[in-house]
């Protein structure tokens, strides 16, 4: 992964998708998953 996550917070869909739109869809998953996992 590249190291600057704040950069990729900050940026979110605007530079995301040109720094690493496969880190995005994981990002995605991760959450949808969390999400089915919590209830």
């Amino acid at each position: 992964m590249q190291p600057s996550p704040v950069q990729n917070q900050n940026t979110g869909a605007a530079g995301g998708c040109e720094v690493e739109p496969d880190a995005t869809s994981a990002v995605v998953l991760v959450v949808a998953v969390a999400l089915l996992l919590l209830p």
